[in-house]
């Protein structure tokens, strides 16, 4: 695979030395694969959080070409299909996490039903700002630690395990069923 140079992201993610190549990437992925310098191998990450968490070095910073250096040295020594299967990882998370989502959702329905709230859809975050970690009222599991669904209509984050939101806390709290 050849490399343009030109087109090569190098920073830091949290103090991490990284490189972002967007020829290796998979399009409308959740996750980007990011060359990590001081572990000499691409991880994936959350898009969201890469996002949010990156700081781009300059080219004058010290180490810019040689971090570039070390990230071409380790993709000329990968095959097509060795980082055909890097990708082809990210394309399994994304399907792992559609599947997620859509469990929640039924689950998420279902609470709303029960005191005939309408559904007014769900949202991911846009951006790593918007994510949060709380705890369930209902079920008490922790929640927003994973994909950090919202409810449209109220605005809060939806329970991965139970499937509530906000709609139905200040009727839960007045008949004290939870």
């Amino acid at each position: 695979m050849l490399i343009n140079p030109n087109s090569l992201w190098v920073g830091s993610i949290n103090g991490i030395h990284a490189v972002f190549d967007p020829q290796i990437q998979v399009d409308q992925s959740r996750w980007v694969l990011l060359y990590i310098i001081n572990q000499e191998n691409v991880v994936a990450y959350r898009r969201i959080s890469a996002r949010a968490d990156a700081k781009k070095h300059t080219s004058t910073h010290p180490q810019f070409e040689i971090y570039k250096q070390k990230y071409s040295d380790w993709l000329t020594a990968k095959s097509v299909e060795e980082i055909e299967a890097l990708k082809h990882d990210l394309r399994r998370k994304d399907a792992a996490a559609l599947a997620d989502i859509a469990r929640i959702e039924v689950m998420h329905r279902k609470h709303l039903s029960i005191d005939d709230h309408s559904y007014r859809g769900i949202s991911e975050p846009t951006n790593a700002f918007n994510i949060r970690d709380s705890i369930c009222f209902n079920c008490h599991s922790k929640v927003g630690s994973h994909l950090n669904l919202k409810c449209n209509a109220c605005g809060w984050m939806i329970c991965e395990k139970c499937g509530t939101c906000g709609c139905r806390y200040h009727i839960a709290k007045q008949s004290d069923i939870y």
